[in-house]
């Protein structure tokens, strides 16, 4: 998966994940909010029918758990039973609506049901109060399959008095919310998830840019490709930090070829030299006299030397290593004579010297080298057949 899909998916993840901590906590609220609003409605419904010897019963705290408050009694019939003509209770909001009345006998058995046919459950618990009184009871139950809150009230006189609400329309709307809950997780995830790859679109642009300049210098070798450096962020600094390597190895590589091309030309002179005094031996050698002979084989030599100097001299520079040559007292007299002796034998002109024994603190190899380069200048580029002097 490419980093630009990676970013998409974390940003749409971490959307889903928000949206659905959202929608699982305004849930829960709406739930508990109207569980409170049925509950309230229930207690009012409660003090109407039942007036408590102590006025006030307090809002419910939830499900399944018990009212704080002291049983009341009623006086006279039980308004909202007793036939089908009896008119609902009404309260200070209006018509509460009531879906379901049942009178309790002291011995826990129902003696008066209100016209809705609805037969509320009737447990322990409900005939314990129908019996002793004590603290009302709140719950919710399941009556012919729908959802009901149901509070038992017990009565002064004995018996207990049950209200019951449906909860079909509460869970109508929960069951709504649910799914425009889950509705609205999917779409803002799914327009995360859009925007996010928007935003790692422009995020990873300059990176494919150098990712494509990357494999193209490393399958061409081309070094010179223009590399975007646009913008002060990272991905902005990696471009100019790449620029700047591939400027550094176009650099290295244009030092090597000169490298390559200088070396040449300086080994070729005593590879030249060389092959000329070996073919001098290889055909007069008989013919020559031993003080020729000793000049020729001490050419051999110094030309041998020059080139393994310029050989350690081109490892060093290749390798980028240098083996330092101590300081140490050199005579530039002889120096310079042994140069001109070399330059002479290469190139067949007069090399003449005028100089005096003097001597320099420095290192040898590297003061030979720049007085031998000086003269094969003078040889190259001075007029043919004039003499060459060294002062």
């Amino acid at each position: 998966m490419s980093l630009r899909w990676r970013l998409a998916l974390a940003l749409a993840l971490l959307a889903a994940a928000a949206t659905s901590v959202s929608a699982v906590v305004a849930y829960v609220a709406t739930d508990n909010r109207l569980t409170a609003q049925i509950d309230h409605s229930l207690h009012q419904t409660a003090r109407q029918l039942a007036p408590p010897v102590r006025p006030g019963f307090p809002p419910g705290p939830g499900r399944d758990s018990p009212t704080e408050t002291t049983p009341g009694g009623i006086n006279g019939p039980v308004p909202g039973l007793g036939g089908p003509d009896t008119p609902p209770p009404q309260g200070p909001g209006g018509v509460v609506d009531l879906v379901a009345l049942q009178h309790l006998a002291a011995s826990g058995t129902v003696t008066e049901r209100s016209s809705t046919s609805v037969q509320l459950p009737v447990d322990a618990h409900d005939r314990a109060l129908a019996a002793a009184g004590g603290v009302p009871w709140l719950r919710t139950e399941s009556v012919a399959g729908a959802p009901y809150r149901v509070i038992t009230v017990p009565l002064p006189g004995g018996g207990a008095l049950q209200i019951a609400q449906s909860l079909t329309q509460t869970d109508s709307v929960l069951s709504t919310l649910r799914w425009l809950f889950a509705l609205l997780a999917i779409g803002i995830t799914l327009l995360a998830a859009a925007v996010g790859w928007l935003i790692a679109r422009r995020i990873t642009g300059p990176l494919e840019e150098l990712t494509a300049t990357a494999e193209s210098v490393a399958g061409g070798g081309d070094l010179d490709r223009p590399v975007t450096t646009a913008g002060n962020d990272e991905v902005g600094r990696l471009g100019r930090a790449f620029a700047t390597m591939l400027g550094a190895l176009s650099l290295s590589r244009r030092q090597q070829h000169q490298l390559v091309q200088d070396a040449g030309h300086e080994l070729r002179t005593p590879i030249t030299s060389l092959r000329s005094n070996i073919d001098l031996l290889r055909r007069h050698g008989d013919e020559l006299d031993p003080a020729t002979r000793e000049r020729l084989l001490g050419d051999l030599d110094g030309e041998l030397r020059e080139l393994t100097d310029l050989v350690d001299e081109v490892v060093e520079l290749a390798t980028d290593s240098r083996d330092t040559e101590p300081l140490a007292p050199v005579r530039m007299d002889e120096l310079v004579t042994r140069v001109a002796d070399r330059a002479r034998t290469r190139s067949g002109r007069a090399v003449t010297v005028r100089t005096e024994p003097w001597v320099v603190q420095g290192r040898g190899r590297a003061l030979e080298r720049a007085v031998t380069n000086l003269v094969d200048n003078a040889v190259k580029f001075s007029p043919d057949a004039s003499a060459v002097e060294i002062d």
